[in-house]
């Protein structure tokens, strides 16, 4: 897919255009509304009607350095269809052109080129020419025929149009000049129409439902369906008749292929472009590191702000995120380089999906399953068996090498996890999770007692393990924190569904405080690094007891943004300035340089120890991360009032990763 080609200033004036296409429809306008909503002034209305009641009406007014007009589109489409007659006009246009629209421009023409002469205060002002539905063909006619008038033709800006029907034939295109900017809203079928003769002008801009994107290579997208039978239908009618002439009574027949014109209205049209403009100004703000991912929420550095939730669809069927292939990301299909915040997410922590949903226990149990068959792999475990558990040892931060040299250790660790109660634990939240997937409708109160019973049985399984490097209770830990990570998301899900806010906030509040501190513990316990009766020839080895020691260059796979989240768990480095960050970096490179420190960096088992820790830690920081800004979630549903069935994605949303703006945000 394509990202949005339109500049910053005609983004701008996609929206303010759309708004101004919508004030068209109020029977009495609001000069200071339109004013204050989209910046237009000088605001002056116009309603002409010929003979023939052929009427256009609307408003002009003034921009920035344009002359803004906007033309009012039709208030019941169904009607317009069934009145309207799609025959043809082959004069004034280099083409033949839609009969209604022409008869409208042509016989109101001296009046309409009068109310656009008196409104343009300043003869230096572009004009832009906009509307909505049948308002935005008659915007593209009159700027066809002010493009063919020496004294305005090269002053036409652009044309705005919103779910517009075709207008013209070939010719027609050919000999339209004017740059148009058409949107198009998912599924809306006006643009399809007229089908059989008609083209469109301009470049078409695809605005996809529940993606926060704007698209230019849709010609294939299910918007365009009902084009493809409206044409077939029309194509039947005109081949068994053999008469063109019917094809204009045709429409009678193809009103039932329309008959949901939802995604018509203009206001779908206006939020999906403010969704869009509200995207890029974030990932800007992750690129500029203005903003930064904490968990699944997005905060303003300077202020704390929560700016926006993330809500991840994933797909059925597959383990992967389908947002990250490596240091590339696809964010709702636009690929994008966000080198901060958004890349390198914690190893193992997409076991906590963002999307606290049916769809989201689906990819939670999954991760949990794999879990589980690791267990197993390894309790039947034979030599041949090793390259099928390969894939799934990166769960539990287990190399297949350390495996296979390690017998007696790792294995044994593993099969004292199969026998405790810790195995059973995660594998009844697996089964109560499927459970729940396959039957929705089954009563919560089970599934709230199995979440709440792991709740407690994993907690006392990671606050019991003593602070070691030892494989045993490294994976005890690692195991049940996970579980109680997901855990804790089901009951608070289920909760929030049940519109129980407060014990929701409550439970979380409780949950978090005691994750808070086996997290930060184990942070001040491996950061603070070995006793430098660990090597011999090391005096001093404060100054590399920090986050921030992995910053050095012996450890250039560690992304700065792990080492950030590490940083956030650790005692010895939370809610520093800048300024000391960098002392810190500063004090660490030095130490490392010293030759009295050779022994270190030339030892591979201790680098390699490094690379785990920071793997661990940053699971542990990234899923508290996560458990945080649930709290953010739960107290964005208090204060906005909305339900959680408002807020989250439905279950058949296009797997990928998108954006829940928060009522405080100024973006």
């Amino acid at each position: 897919m394509n990202s949005c080609p339109l500049t910053d200033e005609e983004l701008e004036l996609s929206l303010i255009l759309a708004q101004a296409s919508k004030f068209t429809y109020d029977d009495e306008l609001s000069f200071a509304n339109i004013q204050k909503t989209t910046g237009i002034s000088n605001v002056q209305t116009f309603n002409l009607n010929d003979e023939n009641q052929h009427c256009i009406s609307g408003f002009s007014g003034v921009y920035d350095r344009f002359l803004v007009v906007a033309f009012k589109g039709t208030d019941c489409y169904k009607d317009w269809i069934k009145n309207s007659r799609f025959s043809i006009n082959k004069t004034d246009f280099g083409g033949e052109v839609h009969y209604g629209f022409a008869q409208a421009v042509l016989n109101n023409w001296d009046q309409l080129l009068e109310v656009i002469t008196k409104s343009n205060i300043s003869q230096e002002k572009s004009i832009l020419l906009t509307g909505h539905s049948l308002g935005g063909a008659l915007a593209i006619l009159t700027a066809f025929k002010l493009n063919s008038l020496p004294e305005f033709s090269s002053r036409i800006e652009a044309v705005y149009s919103y779910g517009a029907p075709r207008v013209g034939d070939h010719n027609f295109n050919l000999q339209y000049r004017p740059t148009h900017h058409r949107f198009e809203y998912n599924q809306d079928p006006i643009p399809s129409l007229p089908s059989i003769g008609y083209k469109h002008t301009g470049k078409r801009y695809y605005l996809p439902k529940d993606q926060p994107i704007i698209r230019t290579d849709a010609q294939g997208s299910e918007a365009y369906q009902t084009h493809i039978k409206i044409a077939s239908l029309i194509a039947k009618i005109f081949v068994k008749n053999n008469n063109f002439n019917l094809i204009s009574d045709s429409i009678e027949h193809v009103r039932g292929v329309v008959e949901d014109v939802s995604d018509h209205n203009i206001e779908k049209y206006i939020n999906h472009i403010q969704n869009y403009i509200q995207f890029r100004k974030i990932v800007k703000g992750l690129e500029l590191g203005d903003l930064k991912r904490h968990g699944s929420a997005i905060k303003d550095v300077k202020t704390g702000n929560i700016i926006c939730s993330l809500l991840e669809q994933t797909p059925q069927g597959r383990d992967e995120l389908v947002i990250q292939e490596g240091t590339r990301w696809f964010i709702n299909g636009v690929e994008k380089q966000v080198p901060l915040q958004l890349s390198s997410i914690a190893t193992g922590t997409s076991v906590l999906n963002l999307a606290i949903n049916i769809a989201g226990f689906a990819y939670m149990g999954k991760k949990l399953k794999q879990i589980e068959n690791v267990l197993n792999d390894v309790r039947n475990h034979q030599e041949e068996k090793f390259n099928l558990i390969e894939e799934h040892l990166h769960l539990i931060h287990l190399n297949i090498e350390d495996v296979k040299q390690q017998n007696n250790d790792i294995r044994q660790a593993i099969f004292d996890i199969y026998q405790d109660d810790l195995y059973s634990t995660i594998s009844n939240l697996v089964a109560e999770i499927e459970t729940k997937i396959n039957y929705p409708d089954r009563p919560d109160d089970e599934t709230f007692k199995i979440a709440s019973h792991s709740i407690n049985l994993l907690f006392q399984k990671a606050q019991t393990q003593q602070y070691s490097l030892e494989r045993k209770n490294i994976l005890f830990v690692d195991l049940a924190m996970k579980g109680w990570a997901v855990a804790t998301t089901i009951k608070v899900y289920l909760h929030l569904k049940n519109r129980k806010i407060d014990e929701a906030e409550n439970d979380l509040a409780t949950e978090v405080i005691k994750f808070k501190r086996i997290t930060t513990g184990w942070a001040k316990y491996l950061i603070a690094d070995e006793p430098a009766s660990s090597f011999p020839n090391i005096q001093d080895i404060s100054d590399i007891a920090t986050a921030y020691r992995f910053t050095y260059q012996v450890f250039k796979n560690i992304t700065r943004e792990q080492v950030d989240r590490i940083a956030d768990i650790s005692s010895v480095d939370q809610r520093l300035s800048e300024n000391e960050i960098q002392n810190k970096i500063d004090a660490v490179e030095v130490t490392f340089q010293l030759n009295t420190n050779r022994e270190r960096l030339n030892n591979p088992e201790w680098i390699k120890k490094q690379i785990f820790v920071v793997k661990y830690l940053d699971t542990l920081s990234e899923l508290l991360a996560r458990l945080e800004s649930l709290q953010d979630f739960v107290k964005f549903c208090k204060t906005s009032g909305a339900s959680i069935d408002d807020i989250l994605l439905a279950n058949n949303t296009e797997p990928a990763l998108y954006f829940q703006l928060h009522s405080n945000s100024n973006i």
